[in-house]
């Protein structure tokens, strides 16, 4: 489960990355976070009133049939192969999608032996701004109160990342942020092939200090690796393209079996 999020940006990146003309309505400056924990405000771009709109919103969901909050359970990620079937989130993924804007992640791998585990930090290697798949909802009290709750989506995660984290945030690339954004049908035919989309080459991971675990240090200091190995989904990509068969004399190249190796974990 995706337990951190990272955004150091300007507004002026924001503004070209996720901008149309380049106008974002809603959009403020904002100070560094390099340590955003769920329950708390991040900012987000939904199309709302037939344009891109920034605006912040609770990283925590619920859903608008919970009477009170504090007796609700948090939920910050909702699985990808489950979305469209659980009571919570189907009307959300079909009217209420939006992005997030991050410049990193965090991911806790499990101990296992030989592997003392600890927490990594997912970003580009230039540290520019992509964006994470949410859905959101609106809940209202009986005295009026309410607020916008969103969770993030989340895929099986590929190789070679599989060894940090069963499951990765999903990530939608920046030609297909109109799909995603558009919900004028009040359908999910257009997004779903997106569920699907392939991590970005330029996406790689690091060892952090456990420091991160404790949301009240929000410092550069948090995404420092401690270690000076990455791990890059170049090679995983890589790793995954067809190669050409070799030509054998009076025999024909056998066509691999196609790769599915995500499994859907529920």
């Amino acid at each position: 489960m995706t337990g951190r999020l990272h955004l150091v940006a300007e507004e002026i990146e924001l503004i070209k990355f996720f901008g149309v003309t380049e106008l974002l309505p809603g959009l403020h400056k904002m100070p560094p976070r390099h340590n955003v924990a769920p329950g708390t405000p991040v900012l987000t771009i939904t199309h709302e009133y037939g344009a891109r709109t920034a605006r912040l919103m609770k990283w925590t969901f619920v859903p608008d049939w919970v009477k009170d909050p504090r007796d609700f359970t948090q939920i910050s990620t909702a699985r990808m192969e489950t979305v469209e079937k659980k009571p919570s989130f189907k009307n959300a993924v079909k009217y209420r999608r939006c992005l997030v804007p991050v410049t990193g992640f965090y991911e806790w791998q499990r101990p296992k032996e030989g592997c003392e585990g600890g927490p990594y930090f997912f970003r580009r290697t230039g540290g520019q701004v992509f964006a994470l798949a949410g859905i959101w909802e609106t809940w209202m009290g009986p005295n009026g109160e309410e607020f916008d709750g969103l969770a993030l989506l989340t895929v099986p995660a590929r190789q070679p990342f599989r060894k940090i984290s069963e499951r990765l945030p999903l990530i939608i690339s920046h030609d297909d942020h109109d799909a995603w954004l558009n919900i004028r049908s009040g359908r999910f035919d257009e997004a779903r092939p997106l569920l699907r989309s392939a991590l970005p080459d330029d996406l790689v991971a690091y060892l952090v200090s456990s420091r991160v675990n404790n949301p009240s240090i929000d410092d550069a200091s948090v995404t420092k690796p401690i270690k000076t190995q990455q791990i890059s989904a170049a090679d995983g990509n890589n790793k995954n393209k067809e190669k050409p068969p070799e030509t054998k004399a009076k025999k024909e190249p056998k066509e691999k079996p196609e790769d599915d190796t995500q499994l859907d974990l529920f």
